[in-house]
């Protein structure tokens, strides 16, 4: 089956009005090899509702991945950077390849099963925003970075170069908090982790905006890398909600220290 990547005429006219036009193609052509391997049609399409800022959403089906965004979200009262909009996109495209864990356990096991929200903060830092930035030259953020950030990038990472992507998304953050602070009517800043430690695997809803926000940290400071285009978990023999698909998925990701899923969220299911 060849993959189809498509934008509706609509959705481009405005995505163009907001300077965006180029970052979703640039998104599109980034994971047509990752949609054509898993034999699905891409679409990120545009939804008119302006006054609503949370407004997104993701539909998987036999055929295709389908990402709608609300205009509200990208003409809010926050300004959003052109990065921490990536990283909202970044999420969403979280849901398709994030794979274990994902939502609900019993949703987990049919065919086409979405990656849970913490998952998908997840994955849109430990490899989607880092696939997207790692070849750009991204030394300016050093000098933008906050210095709480600074500090746990350079303690997770060795490379110049990584570490610099590493700010990168840590500035991108810094802008995208002022937006979920919103959303969620709390404050919220990198530097004031969630402390709680989650009794069980929130896999049925967002966790706390502050554990979303330290999620995405986290990711940006795994540096275990993503192999290959399967995804983590996906139609695992023992179950797609299973132990097993939880090592797996582990394996592809980091399994303690500063890049691990926030406990605020995550329990390993070896340890319940």
């Amino acid at each position: 089956m060849k993959t189809t990547l498509k934008v509706l005429i609509f959705s481009l006219i405005y995505w163009n009005s907001w300077g965006y036009s180029h970052l979703i193609e640039h998104f599109l052509t980034h994971f047509d090899q990752h949609a054509h391997y898993h034999q699905k049609n891409l679409t990120i399409d545009y939804l008119s509702n302006e006054h609503d800022i949370t407004q997104t959403n993701t539909t998987i089906s036999s055929k295709s991945w389908k990402m709608k965004l609300s205009a509200g979200l990208l003409q809010n009262t926050v300004s959003l950077s052109e990065d921490a909009v990536t990283l909202l996109i970044c999420h969403e495209m979280g849901h398709f390849l994030g794979g274990y864990p994902f939502f609900d356990d019993m949703m987990a096991e049919r065919e086409f099963p979405s990656a849970s929200e913490g998952q998908a903060d997840y994955y849109a830092t430990q490899v989607c925003a880092r696939e997207l930035w790692q070849n750009e030259d991204n030394r300016e953020y050093k000098n933008q970075v906050l210095t709480y950030a600074k500090t746990k990038c350079d303690q997770a990472w060795e490379n110049d170069n990584e570490k610099e992507l590493c700010y990168r998304i840590a500035v991108a953050l810094d802008n995208l908090k002022d937006l979920l602070s919103e959303i969620s009517q709390t404050q919220v800043a990198l530097e004031t982790p969630d402390p709680h430690v989650s009794n069980y695997t929130i896999n049925w809803a967002y966790p706390k905006t502050q554990c979303r926000l330290d999620t995405f940290f986290a990711g940006s400071l795994c540096n275990t890398s993503r192999t290959g285009l399967e995804i983590p978990g996906l139609a695992h023999p023992k179950g797609q909600s299973s132990k097993a698909a939880e090592q797996e998925a582990m394996a592809q990701s980091c399994y303690d220290g500063l890049g691990q899923r926030p406990k605020c969220w995550f329990k390993r299911r070896e340890s319940r």
